[in-house]
This record gives C-alpha cells, structure tokens and sequence, in this order.
C-alpha cells in the first residue's frame, strides 16, 4: 500500500504555503519533521482533505482517496465541549458508518470517560478521544499532527505506544527530532513547503542517533 503526493500547491489568502511537492509513504510510521511554519500541518490537511489543494493529486495505491481512508488527528483538536465524550464518538462512528466504536474505547482504555463532558477533559484525555476518533472505521492512513504536544510525560508516552501500534500507513508531524527517532521507520524532513529530505531510519537510525546525542538538531536541519 502507498500514499502518493504528487505536485502538491497548497495556499492561504495568496500566500503559497507548500510549493510543487511530490513524496511517497510507505506501509509503516512515516515521520515528518521540521520547525514551525514549514508546512507540515498543511501537507496533513491536504492529505485528511480538510483543505483543497491549489494544484496536484494525492491518491492510494493509484486511486483518489475515499471518506473514510485517512484517520486524521488535528492538533487544533475538533470536539465539541459541550457534548460528552459518548456523543461525540457517536456522532463520528455514525458520520464514518463506523462499527468498532467499543473495540476503540476498550484499546485507549477510555471508556471510565464516556460520560464526562470534553470541556472537562485534560489535555492528555482529549488527545485521547481525538486519536479515538481517528481510529474509527479501521482507516488505512492515519494522520497525526504533533500529537503529544502539550501533554506530560506519561499522556505523551501513552500516545507514543499507540502510535507504534497503528497498523497501514502511518504520518506524523514533530518539531522534535528525538521523537522522529523514536517512531520513524522512515523520516521526511520538510522545510519552507518542500522535501528536503526523504530516507529509511533503518539505513539512517544509527548515525542520527549520534547526532542527537551531540545536541545539533538545528544543525542537522542545516546540513540537510
């Protein structure tokens, strides 16, 4: 299975935000890095379709992509916080026509929050049902879009695992390299809307490990 972005143009207002991109993802976490306004968020809403490209396809195994292909977790959140947990998982399982909404809550072990109101919520519980959401309907692409950000340690350690456990074709955006190297199998490095850099961690791991360690992450930008 493949995810093929081709040409990619992507703007706001008259500003061009991703210019000409064309990547590939494989099976597997695929992770994008790169500073804030690089494009990274936009490159995912292309993808979950929450925005229309100016220009370019984005297709799956060669074909464009359905209502329900891409499990996307925004990181502007998108619950309603006047509706309990339950119902805003209803309302997503019925908009996707979605059957797994139990086996979901039982895996993220949410379901002692079902009956609480989101704006009850803490941050790492929201983030929480979001992927929740994303999971509904078994997608075979997920989008993540910096999805630890903003929760402690042992929320963001909770989102990682699950992460790992996602199965099918799996992007996530970071501005932190020491969380690429923790989940990519494979690491794009996008800067000012295009592809700087695109390898397999299993030929790569190694020696980006030691520059992490020696604390040049700017550096390594940089270089790329």
């Amino acid at each position: 299975m493949k995810l093929s972005v081709n040409d990619l143009v992507v703007g706001y207002g008259g500003k061009v935000v991703i210019n000409g991109l064309t990547v590939e993802f494989d099976e597997g976490r695929t992770v994008i890095l790169g500073p804030n306004g690089s494009g990274k968020t936009t490159l995912l809403r292309a993808i979950a379709g929450v925005i229309k490209p100016l220009r370019g396809i984005i297709v799956l195994d060669g074909r464009p992509l359905r209502g329900g292909d891409v499990g996307y977790v925004s990181h502007a959140g998108g619950l309603d916080p006047n509706m309990t947990v339950h119902e805003n998982l209803e309302f997503y399982a019925e908009v996707k026509n979605a059957s797994n909404l139990d086996e979901v809550v039982d895996r993220l072990g949410i379901r002692n929050l079902m009956n609480t109101k989101v704006g009850f919520l803490s941050n790492g519980q929201r983030r929480m049902v979001e992927i929740a959401i994303a999971m509904l309907g078994s997608p075979k692409v997920y989008a993540l879009d910096e999805s630890t950000d903003g929760l402690d340690v042992n929320f963001a350690s909770r989102v990682k695992d699950i992460v790992r456990s996602l199965h099918g074709i799996v992007i996530y955006t970071t501005h932190m390299l020491s969380e690429a190297l923790e989940l990519a199998d494979y690491l794009v490095i996008i800067r000012k809307g295009r592809i700087a850099f695109h390898g397999d961690m299993t030929k790569l791991g190694g020696a980006m490990r030691i520059v992490a360690k020696r604390g040049v992450r700017p550096g390594l930008l940089r270089l790329i």
